[in-house]
Formats: C-alpha cells, structure tokens, sequence
C-alpha cells in the first residue's frame, strides 16, 4: 500500500507531466492538507481520476470538485477507507494554516504501521496546541511523524504526537517557494538537538530531494 501526500509538480511547470503520471502510478490514495499552491496540484487530480486513485482533502481545496473526497469537522474525526490492497484506519484532525484548515492526517497502514503527515499546521494564535499538546493520548501510537519545520513550538508538537521517528519538512525546498523562503538544514538540526532533547528524545531523519527512508 502507498499513501502519498501532498504530491505536486507545479501543474507540470516543476515536473513534467509524464514524470508525474508515472509517480502517480505507484500510488493507492492521495491525501491532501491544505489549500496552499506547493500542497495541491490540478494536474495530479486529474491523473487519479483517471486511474481511478481516491482523494481526500479539506473543504477548501478542489471544493467544486465531486470526485474529491471533502473531510473537514470541527472535532477529530476518524473513518475507514477500503482500498484494493487493504483497510485504512484514517483520523483527521483539524488543524489550522493560520486562516486556511489544514487536515492533519493519521493514518494507519494495513501493516499496523500509523503515519501522520502535519501538512503546514501554523497557527499563529496556538490555540490549536491547547489540544494537540496531548493528542498521542488519543491515537494510537505513531510510528513515523512527518512535521513542518518551522512550526511553531517545534518542542510542544513534538511532545504531543510522541511518534517514534520524526521526518521533517520544508527544508531547502527547490521551486516550491523563493529563495527567501528556503528554510536550512542546520536550523532543523539546531532544533532537533537543543528542542527536542527538552520533552522527548525523538530519533530524526532529515532528507532532501530523491532520498528515501526505510522504516521497519
């Protein structure tokens, strides 16, 4: 089973249709967190119509679009999904891009794997960490994290998902945002040495373009 998320080539000006189309071969379900330009892509909609690859998303993003699966609730909400390969266990938890909702994602694998993708949870006014700073205590437990890595109270968040590996984010993204907004190796690794030793001594894994993790 593959679960992507937030998959996006730029509407083929970053990666070129036929490039595209060939990711999306590999995949069983998209997932996707928040109505941001760099986090959605029309082209890659259009390739799992076609193939016939299920979406999930917010309320805002594709919003017209029928064929997209809308999950957005006030509260954290879970759900079953039945895919050819096997039986998703999915909670979506409302989080926020300052105005924007942003789907925090939690998924678990018919291995018994759980994933959680964070998307670009921001919020300015943190009145989301009132809830998640003790959120593991309702899910089950998270084996692989994938966070943002500016988000704010980098520590907190950390603390309240407790995964057992954490992948981060955002770093030096290429064609994504302006240069201005390339955000550095070394101010992940200052976080994860001197943050996140604070709460939990989380093991870490920092990637760049076209590497791979194996988690077991």
């Amino acid at each position: 089973m593959t679960v992507a998320v937030d998959i996006n080539g730029r509407d083929g000006a970053l990666i070129p249709d036929e490039i595209m189309e060939r990711i999306v071969d590999h995949i069983d379900i998209l997932f996707l967190t928040h109505n941001h330009g760099d986090h959605f892509d029309s082209h890659v909609r259009d390739f799992c119509h076609k193939k016939g690859i299920p979406i999930h998303a917010t309320d805002e993003i594709f919003k017209n679009d029928i064929q997209v699966n809308h999950v957005w609730k006030e509260e954290p909400y879970s759900f079953d999904i039945t895919l050819p390969k096997g039986r998703l266990a999915v909670t979506a938890l409302p989080g926020h891009q300052d105005a924007l909702h942003n789907n925090i994602w939690v998924v678990t694998m018919p291995n018994g794997k759980v994933v959680a993708a964070m998307g670009d949870q921001y919020d300015g006014e943190r009145k989301d960490l009132e809830w998640l700073k003790d959120i593991h205590k309702t899910l089950p437990r998270i084996d692989v994290l994938s966070m943002d890595c500016w988000i704010h109270d980098f520590d907190a968040h950390l603390a309240g998902f407790n995964p057992r590996l954490l992948v981060s984010q955002h770093e030096n993204e290429i064609g994504a945002h302006g240069i201005d907004h390339r955000e550095s190796f070394w101010m992940t690794m200052y976080k994860n040495r001197y943050f996140n030793a604070v709460t939990a001594t989380v093991p870490w894994v920092l990637m760049a373009w076209g590497e791979w993790y194996d988690y077991k």
